[in-house]
């Protein structure tokens, strides 16, 4: 009895973790073009765990991944270049990010005023989200960079 019930554990343990899984974001997506796939097919069998909201998105999504597709497609060069310059901003963005933290701490370190610590907070959240955004864009063109490359 005692194994029959640690089955019945395993199981429902499973069950419950695969059912409280994250749906994948718009940017996992976009970095994701296997997934993305699996996403759409969902969405075209109109599968009932799937909302119409999650749909949009994972459609725009697809629309995003076809259209860097088709950029790298017809001018593998220039995008190439592309990844270059989204590199460099990544690069600036993730010291930027670095640089306004320092100086967020610095302020608190001297006991600033809590109106220009709350304006320092305001720009690292700035610098910050900048950063995501070129990690994302950066990883989104190499996903679609690895899709063109011979395994």
């Amino acid at each position: 009895m005692s194994f029959f019930l640690k089955i019945i554990s395993l199981c429902f343990t499973v069950v419950a973790l695969t059912a409280c899984q994250e749906k994948p974001s718009y940017n996992y997506l976009v970095q994701h073009p296997l997934e993305l796939k699996k996403a759409v097919e969902r969405c075209q069998s109109n599968e009932s765990t799937t909302t119409a909201a999650e749909c949009d998105m994972v459609m725009n999504a697809a629309n995003k991944t076809m259209m860097l597709l088709k950029e790298q497609e017809e001018n593998p060069e220039k995008f190439g270049e592309k990844i270059l310059m989204v590199e460099l901003e990544y690069i600036k963005a993730k010291t930027a990010s670095k640089q306004t933290e320092q100086a967020l701490a610095d302020l608190k370190a001297k006991h600033a005023p809590a109106a220009d610590i709350k304006l320092a907070e305001a720009k690292v959240q700035l610098a910050n989200k900048a950063y995501q955004d070129k990690c994302d864009e950066k990883r989104a063109m190499l996903a679609i960079l690895s899709l063109s490359t011979p395994q």
